[in-house]
């Protein structure tokens, strides 16, 4: 990802303005990159895009588990999947 130069800020700059800089990222709904000694150390983004960005991967990954599910051949029925949500919610 590339930032522009007004979303890269210093360590220096996180420590004296950090209230600025979350103000920010919640308003521009864009990353900063943190830098110490020039080089990138940290990212500081909206925890609403955080939030998308968790769910996101995590939507993936499943979808990854279930093509090699469908590959390897380990699937079961939309009546299978049913049956094993009501035992589910009749045990609770």
């Amino acid at each position: 990802m590339k930032y522009e130069q007004e979303d890269i800020k210093t360590i220096t700059d996180m420590k004296t303005a950090s209230a600025a800089l979350i103000k920010q990222v919640r308003s521009r709904r864009k990353p900063i990159l943190i830098t110490q000694n020039g080089e990138p150390q940290a990212v500081l983004m909206d925890l609403g895009e955080y939030e998308r960005q968790k769910n996101l991967l995590l939507l993936l990954r499943v979808i990854a588990l279930g093509e090699k599910s469908i590959k390897t051949g380990k699937t079961i029925t939309q009546d299978q999947v049913f049956k094993q949500l009501e035992k589910k919610l009749a045990a609770k």
